[in-house]
């Protein structure tokens, strides 16, 4: 009998696995906590100001340098306020990969969303994009939530009195001309997914080995 390889047992494995539906948009919900450790990027809110994403402002967001290289979970940013033009609001995330501080570099993902029905104060938004996303260590990546036509009284991020410890704040008018701001940070908070273990791998492959090995006939 032949046995088969493990590269052919893990393919089966991955097979099996639900795949991504491709038309679903980012995954975005509220907590009124941060999240749990362990954590791959934390900047917390040194009890400083705030900062708007608004008709000013229609594009905002935060930077951040991979300490390894990961796959992306979730962000989860820390709201000060909301005015009542936010609920069910359209928006984009997107996410820029560069491998310096001080420059934005180009998008990795973007995808779509709609903001939940109520937003309160002191809430963490946390968002989950669709397709996988890889960090890579030692390269900055920065979110950017953008919208259309948004009023002058949207939602406020809570930030820091100190910059940020890898990272800043960047805006923009058009989503064209990015400016950097590092005198304070948005309070964030990036989780990622954690590595299969070996052991994990053994309890998925071992019964799908048994599943393929082929069944011996008993004569009549």
């Amino acid at each position: 009998m032949k046995i088969p390889s493990l590269h052919s047992i893990v393919a089966v494995a991955l097979l099996a696995l639900p795949a991504w539906n491709a038309s679903a948009q980012v995954s975005i919900s509220t907590s009124s906590s941060p999240p749990a450790p362990p954590l791959y990027v934390s900047q917390p809110d040194n009890n400083g100001g705030t900062w708007a994403w608004n008709s000013a402002r229609p594009y905002a967001g935060q930077s951040f340098q991979a300490p390894s290289t990961a796959t992306l979970s979730e962000i989860s940013i820390k709201i000060a306020g909301a005015g009542t033009a936010v609920s069910g609001a359209n928006f984009t995330l997107s996410l820029y990969e560069s491998t310096s501080r001080t420059e934005i570099g180009s998008v990795k993902v973007s995808e779509t969303g709609s903001l939940p029905d109520q937003v309160n104060a002191n809430d963490y938004l946390v968002f989950q994009f669709q397709e996988e996303v890889s960090l890579v260590e030692g390269n900055f990546y920065t979110f950017i939530l953008s919208g259309n036509n948004l009023p002058s009284t949207f939602i406020t991020f809570a930030t820091g009195n100190t910059a940020g410890l890898t990272g800043d704040r960047w805006s923009s008018t058009d989503g064209s001309a990015f400016t950097r701001n590092a005198t304070s940070s948005i309070e964030f908070h990036v989780t990622v997914i954690p590595e299969a273990s070996a052991a994990w791998l053994f309890g998925l492959a071992v019964p799908i080995f048994f599943a393929m090995r082929p069944r011996r006939r008993h004569a009549a």
